[in-house]
């Protein structure tokens, strides 16, 4: 399953093995269809890398360190970009997907693995 995830989305090639082999992929999803069309669109748009989550999963009894974002930032986005993610997942949810937006380039934390922002362990 890591090479389908790097083979679809290509800035997961970006993280080095000893951190992307050990992450945890069962809350990602692997898109595919329109979920890959909305995705693609979505960083093109907001000038970051997208993450594409299974919404009905969640792996909070993981350490964090099994979590992307523990290790990467998410991306601070502008009032435009957040309206634009938001409409992206008036279509995705109901397919079961979210989308986490990742800054570009990707920059560890300096302290990683920390808590995700909104994400009790």
């Amino acid at each position: 399953m890591y090479g389908a995830f790097r083979n679809s989305i290509g800035f997961l090639n970006d993280i080095p093995d000893h951190l992307y082999l050990d992450l945890d992929l069962s809350e990602f999803h692997l898109p595919h269809g329109r979920i890959a069309a909305l995705r693609e669109a979505l960083e093109i748009l907001l000038g970051h890398y997208v993450m594409s989550y299974d919404c009905h999963v969640s792996r909070r009894d993981l350490p964090p360190a099994k979590h992307l974002c523990a290790h990467y930032k998410g991306a601070d986005l502008t009032r435009d970009q957040r309206e634009i993610l938001k409409k992206f997942e008036a279509v995705s949810q109901p397919l079961g997907v979210s989308f986490v937006v990742y800054q570009k380039p990707l920059r560890l934390f300096s302290d990683a693995p920390i808590a995700c922002r909104g994400y009790k362990f």
